[in-house]
């Protein structure tokens, strides 16, 4: 039987923005991430830099791995500087902006605080990922450098119309090969960042499973507060060094 896909129209895209049992996350190992330092609790063997990490079982991921779009949502983070021990503090939604203890660009530019602690915009991209010949749930999660490629895809995903369908596509119209690829900054640091590359139109019928297990995904990602409390995401060294 096909997948009606008039049921889904739209759905899952009404949070893409340009600008901007819990769910795994998939993140990019760099030069310090404790999981390539064999002395760190969190050392993964044979890990190196630019290695997709799986953290539902601190497993390295194939690349490129094919994922499926579900749901995104941007959001706040707020953190206890480095220098001062970091760690996560909460969770705010993007009005926190207009907080009377919110300040942009202290130290640098573009840099966010609510009073002594840091603030980080982060885009959270829930998707389905094809491993070992079947679908999984993972998030995604883009900051810093890395909300460019979120915004990317974000514009790749809104010029995406059916042929001859007068249908809103659903943002899991299609499933995308995702990998980390080898970029420099202003500054002249490498670093590694995410990359969304031959996209592919789901089929009705032959993917009428997996097109309602992505439209169950964003159900329950959409009807469920964004990272729960015990959901706090490790402040790693996955980010781009600046």
């Amino acid at each position: 039987m096909a997948f009606d896909i008039t049921t889904v129209a739209g759905q899952g895209t009404e949070n893409l923005d340009s600008g901007g049992g819990s769910l795994p996350f998939v993140r990019i190992l760099q030069d310090l991430s404790p999981q390539l330092k064999s002395q760190k609790d969190e050392y993964i063997e044979d890990s190196k830099a630019g290695d997709l990490m799986f953290a539902k079982d601190q497993s390295i991921l194939p690349q490129p791995v094919r994922v499926i779009p579900c749901y995104t949502k941007s959001i706040y983070t707020e953190w206890v500087p480095r220098s001062k021990g970091g760690g996560f503090k909460g969770n705010h939604p993007l009005t926190i902006v207009n907080n009377p203890n919110y300040e942009k660009g202290r130290e640098r530019q573009y840099d966010e605080w609510l009073g002594e602690n840091e603030l980080k915009f982060t885009t959270y991209w829930f998707v389905l990922m094809e491993r070992n010949g079947s679908w999984e749930q993972a998030v995604i999660p883009f900051t810093s450098s890395q909300l460019r490629i979120s915004r990317k895809l974000t514009g790749d995903i809104n010029k995406f119309r059916y042929s001859g369908m007068d249908v809103t596509p659903p943002l899991f119209a299609q499933s995308w090969e995702l990998s980390a690829v080898l970029e420099t900054s202003k500054n002249g640091d490498d670093y590694y960042n995410f990359n969304f590359a031959e996209p592919k139109v789901l089929d009705f019928e032959a993917d009428e499973a997996v097109l309602s297990l992505a439209s169950d995904t964003y159900n329950s990602a959409s009807d469920t507060p964004l990272l729960q409390a015990q959901e706090k995401p490790a402040m790693l060294s996955t980010e781009a060094p600046f």
